[in-house]
């Protein structure tokens, strides 16, 4: 077994992802459409999300590519995937405050959630790097680091990978 390793860069604001939103369709006059006796209730993920994982996805295809990974890896075959998420450092904080969160000192504790950015990562590059994102059994790291978020100047995320594959 040769251990892979497929480490690349999504440049600009990490977003995470967003809960799917549900409505009830309606006829063209307005009314409910029903089924079984039951309205029918239909999910919509936000656009704002879906263009992220396009975008995601996108950049896993070109990190692929210049990788030799002609496929996403198969079924079956477990992925350690590291992220470290580079948040944005809010312009209207005072200079010091922005030096203390460029510095590591500061930490960022607030919104957006660390398990909404994975996710964001984990659907946007699946079936471009990975069948099935529950082939990700491990969180793991990028350089030495735990799946984490920072504060940056330069937002976005920087991504390590690892499997196995037969010689």
């Amino acid at each position: 077994m040769r251990q892979r390793r497929l480490r690349f860069t999504i440049p600009g604001d990490p977003l995470p992802k967003q809960r799917a939103r549900s409505y009830n369709p309606r006829t063209k006059s307005g009314d409910l459409i029903f089924k079984n006796g039951k309205p029918i209730i239909d999910t919509k993920t936000p656009d704002k999300t879906k263009a992220y994982e396009q975008y995601v996805s996108l950049i896993a295809r070109q990190a692929a590519a210049q990788s030799g990974l002609r496929q996403p890896v198969p079924l079956r075959t477990p992925i350690t995937l590291g992220c470290i998420f580079y948040l944005p450092i809010p312009s209207s904080w005072s200079q010091k405050k922005k030096n203390r969160a460029r510095s590591g000192e500061l930490e960022h504790t607030s919104r957006p959630d660390l398990s909404n950015l994975l996710k964001s990562i984990e659907d946007g590059a699946e079936g471009v790097l990975w069948k099935n994102d529950s082939q990700i059994n491990v969180y793991g790291t990028v350089d030495g680091e735990p799946p984490k978020k920072l504060y940056s100047d330069e937002p976005r995320v920087e991504i390590e990978m690892v499997w196995f594959e037969p010689d």
